[in-house]
């Protein structure tokens, strides 16, 4: 067999990648949703003297924070990171929005960069570790700013391909996940728009808007944060499980079960994170009543024999998948892309033109991320994002692709 006739070998599945394109996004991410609130709680404070803060403003800053709080416990952590139950489709689409409005990540994008955190539980690859950064006192100090905070600014994107192969294949968590910035936006408008009706003024809507959207969101976010840094080294340890995930009961009701950590390490495949009727979880209530209703179903706990033994189901693994084509040619390559994202855009392949930058197309930053990473299993050739991610179109991927397999041969 002749070395061109001999089959391609797929290349190996890249688990994140390191893109300047893609650390662009995410220091804008983390201006706009990380660090603004922090300014949006000052504004609040500094606005007091203009409009005192009222019942309204109470209201819209606790019904907020527990509706995207919930949301985000049992939307985006129990039901679409660990699949510890099932849902309608509509309670999958209010989820979905509603911890988009929290501002922490498309509902892809955050279940990948979870999945990848429990696959590394403190260790290398682990995206928010705060045992990672030395030892003695500045050493935790820089971890735990590092895990509650900074590794936002710039980190490695991890291939949604990959750890998230069930997501992209859900349609109604894609459209959702394509208009994430706008969910967020709705989260501010609304908070703005019920405190300029109930008083009457602009000052009215400023204050709902500072309450309801900023506030809440600058509360949620450093509450849920303390679970990634503060639990993974201080709190109790009653379960064996990958990394230092610890326990801090005394936070239960705050984070809605979020900080029964090390229960949740230990058992991921579990709706329950308290594990006990008697520890507090308002997430799992939540799961409760909706499958009271007929909205969640295989809502299943450990038994009694796994929780005293301590031992966890492995998480879900997903094998790569076959490589099927490995024919370099350019018509078939945008023809295949074409229809990879025609599927997860939900339109026509015909509508999409090779020859249109990605955002023309409405391809987002997860999307594109995916449909490169399949790319480079498909056809086993290298991808470097650096070089395609300024201006990407289906021409320059296939382009480049022909001609880099015109330097191999």
């Amino acid at each position: 067999m002749s070395g061109e006739d001999a089959p391609r070998r797929p290349a190996p599945r890249k688990l994140a990648v390191d893109s300047p394109y893609l650390h662009r996004l995410q220091r804008r991410h983390f201006l706009l949703f990380d660090v603004a609130p922090i300014f949006g709680t000052v504004a609040a404070l500094a606005f007091l003297p203009v409009h005192p803060i009222g019942i309204t403003e109470i209201a819209l800053l606790v019904g907020g924070w527990a509706a995207t709080g919930l949301a985000i416990t049992v939307g985006y952590h129990r039901l679409f990171t660990h699949r510890t139950f099932e849902a309608a489709p509509s309670v999958q689409v209010v989820l979905a929005v509603l911890g988009s409005m929290a501002g922490q990540g498309g509902v892809l994008s955050w279940v990948a960069i979870h999945r990848r955190h429990h696959e590394n539980a403190d260790r290398d690859g682990d995206p928010h570790s705060p045992n990672l950064s030395g030892g003695g006192f500045r050493g935790r100090a820089r971890g735990l700013l590092h895990s509650h905070f900074l590794w936002m600014r710039r980190h490695e994107y991890p291939n949604i391909v990959h750890y998230a192969p069930d997501l992209l294949k859900n349609r109604l968590l894609l459209k959702v996940s394509r208009y994430y910035h706008w969910w967020v936006a709705l989260g501010m408008a609304i908070p703005a728009v019920i405190g300029g009706l109930v008083y009457q003024s602009w000052t009215g809507a400023v204050s709902g808007l500072l309450w309801g959207g900023l506030v809440r969101m600058f509360v949620l976010e450093h509450i849920i944060w303390a679970i990634n840094s503060f639990l993974h080294m201080f709190g109790t340890m009653p379960y064996r499980a990958r990394g230092n995930s610890r326990n801090g009961g005394v936070f239960a009701l705050l984070s809605f079960g979020e900080s029964w950590h090390n229960n949740h390490h230990a058992f991921p495949d579990s709706p329950s994170f308290g594990l006990q009727w008697y520890r507090l979880d308002p997430g799992y209530w939540l799961i409760c009543l909706l499958a009271a209703a007929g909205l969640a179903r295989d809502v299943e706990v450990p038994s009694r024999d796994r929780l005293e033994h301590g031992a966890s189901a492995p998480p879900p693994t997903r094998p790569p998948p076959e490589n099927g084509r490995t024919t370099m040619d350019r018509t078939e390559i945008i023809t295949w892309s074409r229809g990879y994202l025609a599927e997860a855009l939900g339109v026509p392949p015909e509508s999409i033109d090779p020859a249109a930058d990605f955002d023309r197309i409405g391809v987002d930053s997860v999307v594109a991320v995916a449909l490169l990473m399949e790319i480079e299993q498909r056809y086993g050739v290298d991808i470097p994002p650096d070089e395609l991610f300024d201006e990407p179109t289906l021409d320059a991927v296939a382009g480049y692709l022909v001609e880099r397999a015109g330097q191999v041969a």
